[in-house]
Order: C-alpha cells, then sequence, then structure tokens
C-alpha cells in the first residue's frame, strides 16, 4: 500500500515538472518571436530568462509594446537597430548623421523592426533618387561611387532643389568643373565640344550667372528651335540686311539676317575669322557692324555701317553712316 502511494505521488510530481516546463518553453518562445518582431534578433540566454520569470505580460504583442517604450529611450538600441535595417537593405554603413537622424525618429515614433527597415530603405532610395537627378541636372551625368556616398550620408538638403543649388554654389566656386559642365552641354546638345568663341562667350556667361549643365542645354535647345527657316546661299541681294543682325551658329555657319525674317546661310569654309575679322571667300556677302574689319576676296560683295572695310580683287564696297573704305 505505502509502495503504491509512493508511486502515486511520484507520478504527480513529474507530471507537474514536465507541466511547468512545457509552460516555461512556450514563454520562451514568446520572448523570442517578440525580439525578433521587435529589435530584429533573438534574445540573449539572459534576456530569454528575464522576460520568462517576469508575471506581467500573457502576450507576445503585450511584450512587443514594452521593447517599443524601451526602444524608444535606448541610444545603444537604436543604433543597432539602425545598424541591422542599413544591412538588411544592403546600404552602406550609416554616418553618424544618419544615425543622429534616425534616433530622433525611433525616439519621436517607435516602431517595428520590419516597419522601421522599410521606412529607412525608402528614405535612402528617396534620397538616392535626389542626388541622381540632382547630378544630371546640374553635371549632365550620374554621380559616381565617391560621390553617392558623400552625398548620401549628408542631411543638410531637404529635395533635390536644395541639393542642385548646393551642386551650383560649387560650380559657382570652380572654373575648371564649370569647363566641364559647358563642355558636357555641348556635347548633350550638339554631340560635340565648343569652339573657342563659344567657350568665350560661355564663360562670361558663367561668370555672369552660374548656369546648370540641364540650363545650358536648354538655352541651346530654345536656340535651335528658335532659329528661323534658312534661304540657300543664291538668294538675291537685292533683300536688306537688318542692322546687327548676324552671327555664327553652334554648326560654325555664318547666318545673316534679313529683313523678311530670313537668314543668308554661309557654310563652314565659306568664310573664316582671323584676329577678331571676318575674311570672305568665294562671293560670300558679309555685313559688318558696329567697328568689326571685313575683308573681302574673289568679287564679294560687303555692307558696312560704321565700319572699316578693306576690298581686294573687284570686290564691291557699300558704305553707309560715315564708314570709312580702303581697297
Amino acid at each position: 500500500m505505502r509502495q503504491f502511494m509512493f508511486l502515486s505521488v511520484l507520478v504527480c510530481l513529474v507530471a507537474g515538472s514536465v507541466s511547468v516546463s512545457a509552460q516555461v518553453t512556450v514563454r520562451g518562445g514568446i520572448v523570442t518571436a517578440s525580439y525578433q518582431e521587435a529589435f530584429g534578433w533573438e534574445p540573449t540566454v539572459d534576456e530569454r530568462r528575464y522576460w520568462e520569470g517576469r508575471t506581467d505580460w500573457q502576450t507576445q504583442q503585450q511584450l512587443v509594446n514594452m521593447h517599443l517604450s524601451y526602444q524608444k529611450g535606448d541610444a545603444g538600441t537604436q543604433n543597432r537597430m539602425i545598424q541591422t535595417c542599413y544591412a538588411f537593405n544592403v546600404m552602406p554603413t550609416p554616418t553618424e548623421a544618419a544615425y543622429q537622424y534616425w534616433r530622433g525618429q525611433i525616439s519621436n515614433q517607435p516602431r517595428v523592426f520590419v516597419q522601421l527597415a522599410r521606412d529607412i530603405g525608402a528614405w535612402n532610395s528617396n534620397r538616392a533618387a535626389m542626388i541622381r537627378g540632382s547630378y544630371q541636372q546640374a553635371f549632365g551625368r550620374p554621380s559616381d561611387n565617391g560621390e553617392y556616398n558623400y552625398w548620401i550620408g549628408r542631411l543638410d538638403f531637404a529635395d533635390q532643389n536644395a541639393l542642385t543649388e548646393l551642386h551650383r554654389q560649387y560650380i559657382r566656386a570652380n572654373s575648371g568643373v564649370a569647363d566641364d559642365v559647358i563642355k558636357r552641354s555641348y556635347q548633350l546638345a550638339f554631340g560635340r565640344d565648343p569652339v573657342p568663341g563659344e567657350w568665350n562667350f560661355w564663360r562670361q556667361q558663367m561668370q555672369q550667372r552660374t548656369m546648370l549643365c540641364g540650363e545650358l542645354v536648354d538655352a541651346h535647345n530654345r536656340w535651335k528651335s528658335s532659329t528661323p527657316a534658312l534661304v540657300n546661299q543664291n538668294t538675291t541681294w537685292g533683300q536688306k540686311i537688318q542692322q546687327g543682325a548676324w552671327h555664327i551658329n553652334n554648326a560654325l555657319e555664318l547666318l545673316v539676317k534679313l529683313t523678311d525674317g530670313n537668314y543668308l546661310k554661309f557654310p563652314a569654309g565659306s568664310y573664316k575669322v582671323e584676329g577678331g575679322r571676318i575674311l570672305s571667300h568665294n562671293g560670300a556677302q558679309l555685313i559688318g557692324l558696329d567697328g568689326a574689319s571685313l575683308i573681302g576676296n574673289d568679287a564679294g560683295s560687303l555692307i558696312s555701317n560704321n565700319s572699316s572695310l578693306i576690298g581686294m580683287d573687284g570686290a564691291t564696297l557699300i558704305g553707309a553712316d560715315g564708314a570709312s573704305f580702303r581697297r
């Protein structure tokens, strides 16, 4: 009889021990799951024992809420979460500025790991798009890895426009960079590098007002779209030339504007510029204004206002408004 009672007590004790062990295992699993949800990592052995021993929670959500409250005020936990989220998103190691920014975000609004990783990834993608767009607008090219890593770590710009203006300041302070911008704008707009006269013009413009590559390309494109229809080189000279309306365009052609809105077009090779003087060959007709010095060869016809003309080989010279001539 005594042996039977002893066995009964032993069975009860074993059953109770199994029940307690199973309960501890379940709570331990909840603790682990709560850490993974709240922080993105598993608890240490000591952390698991600590939370298993606390009786002020019953569900995983209750534990997660406790972790979020702790997360809000602990900078070390915040830094570890930020670093884990950066690695999760395959991003470079966060800078101190990024740590500071996200610590502030977590302190203001604690969030579970998945949400924080999503927010950091979206924030990074948005800023990466700002960097890409600003480099295309300012420099006409993508950023390289060093430039990208530099700007992704800076937080002193709120949007792409603000970053673009920082690039403008950099261009203004570096003449070599300004030359790169001018050159790139010509490559994008015309498929070539600028010629010396174009270099001089745009360098002067950049000294007066710093322009971004995108703004220069827009200016080039406006010029191309606004150029009136060109008449061929055989247009009769009876059509009058508008005073002051001649220039050399970006295709190295000389355009002389007529009163009817058309242009006389002199292709590259039909003239040349030497020492600030336009030399006309093979019957080309040129107009000189405001002290321009024109030389005509091979029976070229020249018209001048207030200009010095030199005619050779039977050139016809026509002058007005006190122009001086020499044959």
